[in-house]
C-alpha cells in the first residue's frame, strides 16, 4: 500500500464531463474510508521514474496530475497495460480510498497488492 500525500486531493471547483454535460456544481470527493477504483497512468514518451503520473477515478471527482512517486511508477511499468494508442504510456487500475491526515489534510491510499480489474474508461 502506498499513501500518496495530498497533492490534488481536494474538492474540484466545477464539473463538466467529457460530453460537456454537468451543472457546473463541484462534485463530492468519495468519503474517507469508501473504497473506489482509480486509474494510474504514465505519460507518453517519458521514461523517467520521477515523471508526474495522472491518477483519477471514473467520474473524475478525484483528479491528480502531478503525482511523483517512483515506486508507483515502477508498479505501473511492471504490471500495467499499454494506453489507448498502444504506444508508450501504461496504466493500471487499483483500489483506493481517501484518508484524513494529521493536520486536517487528505491523502489517497492506493492498494497495490491486488489490482482492480481493467475498466472501460
Amino acid at each position: 500500500q502506498i499513501c500518496t500525500p495530498n497533492p490534488g486531493v481536494r474538492k474540484p471547483k466545477a464539473f463538466k464531463n467529457r460530453a460537456g454535460d454537468g451543472d457546473g456544481r463541484a462534485p463530492d470527493l468519495p468519503k474517507p474510508g469508501d473504497s473506489f477504483i482509480v486509474k494510474i497512468q504514465t505519460n507518453e514518451m517519458d521514461h523517467r521514474p520521477h515523471q508526474p503520473l495522472t491518477v483519477y477515478n471514473k467520474g473524475r471527482e478525484l483528479e491528480m496530475h502531478n503525482v511523483v512517486d517512483p515506486l508507483l511508477y515502477f508498479q505501473v511499468l511492471e504490471r500495467g497495460v499499454l494506453g489507448a494508442n498502444g504506444f508508450t504510456s501504461k496504466k493500471i487500475y487499483a483500489h483506493a480510498e481517501i484518508e484524513s491526515c494529521d493536520g486536517g489534510g487528505l491523502a489517497l491510499r492506493i492498494h497495490l497488492k491486488k489490482l482492480a480489474p481493467r475498466q472501460n474508461w
